[in-house]
């Protein structure tokens, strides 16, 4: 129910994605520690407990504003981005789906042509190396500042059940 609150305050929430799955283009993750039960995120580098100093943001919190910040840059250039945030990282994703492709005799995956071309729009750029040309340097892209990650991969769009809901409620 927490994930789920923190999620769908968003305007573009991965929860609200219509499809099955969507692909992961950008991932960052927060610094959590935890104190028995209770998990306490926080940035291990400050403060005491790994928590951060007094009015500076977490990890965590940086991680969203990342995410958030990545989503509405896409989606002004009119991209379907979607953001995700749970205790321990914020991912953006991009597209709504219904299959990530067409199993084939051989027992792979005939990747869907969109998914696909998500994945080498955003991916990293492989240049050659000078001196080199049978190695090759991976640089991941970027927009506005914002990294992408290296290899984006198809990801299951998160759904609340029903079951959970009412399970919360008794």
């Amino acid at each position: 129910p927490f994930v789920v609150e923190m999620t769908e305050r968003v305007t573009h929430s991965l929860m609200k994605n219509p499809g099955t799955f969507t692909v992961r283009v950008a991932s960052f993750q927060g610094k959590t520690l935890f104190d028995g039960e209770e998990k306490i995120e926080g940035d291990d580098e400050k403060g005491f407990l790994g928590l951060p100093k007094r009015g500076e943001p977490s990890q965590l919190e940086l991680a969203a504003d990342r995410a958030h910040r990545l989503t509405e840059a896409l989606r002004k250039r009119g991209v379907e981005a979607y953001e995700f945030h749970d205790r321990c990282e914020s991912i953006v994703t991009i597209g709504s789906f219904d299959s990530v492709g067409t199993p084939r005799a051989d027992g792979k995956i005939e990747i869907n042509p969109s998914v696909l071309q998500i994945m080498n729009t955003y991916g990293a750029q492989k240049d050659s190396l000078p001196g080199s040309p049978n190695s090759q340097a991976v640089r991941p892209k970027s927009m506005e500042g914002i990294r992408f990650d290296v290899q984006p991969i198809p990801v299951r769009v998160p759904k609340t059940s029903l079951a959970s809901t009412y399970a919360d409620n008794n």
